[in-house]
């Protein structure tokens, strides 16, 4: 996602700087402020591009800039355009600018910047509809529904491409963990078959018994703990054992936020206060109920 995002991207920057000075000096503005927001606009990508180059902001920070303030300009623009009935290019320019919202809008779906492409669909047509409102001419108006169906039709297509291109990254995600569990028993498979007998029965031995310890840890947390569930108690034995989080989240294959979210309930639940340390007081009535079980 991120290759295509940034192809998309450097060939969007290698049309937008080609076409904003053409488009700026072949098409004669009713007023000067058509050319000030078009210096703006050029100014404004060539500051994005700029702290992109440098590495002060991300790829799709700099590119949904770009994208927001080039609509907005196009929104400001043809809004004004829509005062001067004058201007014998009126409808003309404001068509062209809907046009080229659309292609910006394909753009933003092709980077899989879906929330962007509705932003900028929201924001068409909220300045055509004030052209309409603006200008009572019959012309914009007769457009009007065929307006929203489109932007409405683009915005449910790019949210659609980005759900369907998630659930494919979760698929290959997935198929690439199951290639890596199966790469990993064919090398303990290729592992056990150079151990001795003696050697493999020992290494058994070995984690049998360790499963046995773990076993019996999560059973002496059940009895000191019963108002604890088995994924917090899963968590309380690897606390004990001095685990942080980020290697608790490795070994229970959770994210960090579950993690915490979990430690949060379990002292709600031993009703700690802000300043007990967890592991301490688990520790503690680990011991006391040692040695109550001996006495």
């Amino acid at each position: 996602m991120e290759h295509q995002q940034k192809n998309v991207f450097l060939l969007f920057l290698g049309i937008v700087f080609l076409c904003i000075p053409t488009y700026t000096f072949s098409i004669p503005f009713p007023g000067t402020l058509y050319y000030y927001m078009n210096a703006i606009k050029f100014a404004a990508l060539v500051v994005f591009t700029t702290l992109y180059s440098t590495k002060k902001i991300n790829i799709n920070t700099a590119f949904s800039s770009i994208l927001i303030v080039i609509h907005i300009e196009k929104c400001i623009e043809i809004i004004y355009c829509s005062i001067h009935n004058d201007y014998s290019f009126q409808r003309l320019l404001i068509m062209s600018n809907m046009v080229m919202s659309i292609l910006y809008i394909m753009i933003a779906i092709c980077a899989y910047m879906y929330k962007v492409s509705i932003l900028l669909s929201i924001l068409a047509v909220a300045s055509y509809i004030a052209c309409v409102v603006v200008t009572h001419g019959p012309f914009l108006t007769s457009f009007l529904p065929l307006i929203i169906i489109i932007y409405s039709m683009v915005a449910i297509l790019g949210r659609l491409l980005n759900k369907n291109i998630n659930s494919l990254q979760k698929e290959y995600n997935t198929l690439k963990a199951e290639a890596n569990n199966d790469n990993t028993e064919e090398k303990n498979g290729s592992l056990l078959s150079i151990l001795g007998e003696k050697t493999k029965k020992n290494l058994y031995a070995a984690i049998t018994s360790h499963m046995k310890e773990e076993k019996s840890h999560i059973e002496m947390l059940r009895s000191i703990f019963p108002e604890l569930s088995p994924s917090e108690l899963s968590i309380c034995r690897l606390i004990v054992q001095d685990k942080t989080v980020s290697q608790i989240c490795e070994i229970l294959h959770r994210s960090s936020g579950n993690i915490t979210s979990q430690r949060s309930s379990i002292r709600s639940k031993l009703n700690l206060d802000k300043n007990d340390n967890l592991k301490e007081i688990l520790l503690e009535r680990m011991r006391a109920y040692e040695e109550q079980v001996h006495i």
